[in-house]
């Protein structure tokens, strides 16, 4: 209980943003992936400096393992923050074309 006192801001929010960073990376292995995209947005909503590039990390993590759909995901909250990345926009194309999704792949695209 007093620990919780003595906690700085900064402490805080780091385990705020940890806690929904967890919670969306465990939504997604469970294939939730809005519920997994809201919570990513929560985080990203705290501190997005802190949280892209975590995002960018395990967007990469999720790629190289072959799972599109959460990568997919990851990217679709890394461009609302930078819809500036066409290289990002790009490889997001890709995924969702790989996946069957030409609908969100040529909105990528654009």
């Amino acid at each position: 209980m007093l620990k919780g006192l003595f906690q700085s801001k900064e402490e805080k929010l780091r385990i705020k943003i940890d806690e929904h960073l967890a919670e969306g990376m465990k939504l997604m292995s469970e294939k939730f992936y809005n519920g997994a995209m809201i919570e990513f947005d929560k985080a990203m909503e705290l501190d997005s400096e802190q949280v892209y590039p975590r995002l960018v990390e395990e967007l990469s993590n999720a790629a190289a393992s072959g799972d599109l759909q959460s990568a997919l995901a990851i990217g679709l909250n890394l461009i609302k923050e930078n819809n500036e990345d066409f290289e990002l926009a790009n490889k997001l194309g890709n995924y969702a074309r790989e996946l069957g999704d030409y609908k969100q792949a040529e909105g990528l695209y654009k």
